[in-house]
């Protein structure tokens, strides 16, 4: 099995059919105060990220890399900038077993749909008047794996309060 940059499940055999911007919105609503009296810190920067799919094909799947980021110049103040970007990609898979399906399409797809997010993210946040972000790179790996195990608890927890109903959660 091929590894690369610990995707032990790389399949380069995965077809890039079409990717492109679903959705952006950018909001800076506090730039005339920051111009007025500019800030003595950076501000932090909140990153959400989430993954859709949708089958679009026979093999083909649709898979949406959503990223919302919100700056704050603490956690208890309003955003400075507010970005959320979707954008997907269109992917058909060789033929594999559905566990290999899954982690492709949750972690190879993202991770090939994630640099063009990432310049799309300095690119817009160069052009707001505020310091330009660069996303860290996001192991998607890491991720799958963390929503796996979250998962198996969840599942873990309902069979034991199947086998006894008394327990509360």
């Amino acid at each position: 099995m091929n590894t690369c940059e610990g995707l032990d499940m790389y399949n380069p055999n995965i077809q890039i059919n079409a990717q492109y911007l679903k959705d952006l919105s950018f909001e800076n609503p506090k730039i005339l105060e920051i111009m007025a009296k500019p800030l003595d810190n950076p501000p932090g920067c909140g990153v959400e990220v989430e993954i859709n799919a949708r089958q679009a094909g026979e093999n083909a799947f649709e898979v949406t890399l959503q990223i919302k980021l919100e700056t704050r110049v603490d956690e208890k103040s309003d955003p400075i900038s507010i970005l959320e970007i979707a954008y997907a990609g269109v992917f058909t898979l060789p033929k594999m077993d559905e566990v290999k399906k899954k982690e492709a399409i949750l972690v190879q797809c993202p991770t090939i749909l994630f640099p063009f997010v990432r310049s799309l993210v300095a690119d817009i946040t160069k052009e707001s008047g505020l310091m330009p972000i660069t996303l860290t790179p996001v192991d998607f790996k890491a991720l799958f794996e963390q929503k796996q195990a979250q998962a198996g608890g969840v599942k873990k927890e309902k069979k034991s309060a199947e086998k006894n109903p008394k327990t509360k959660h």
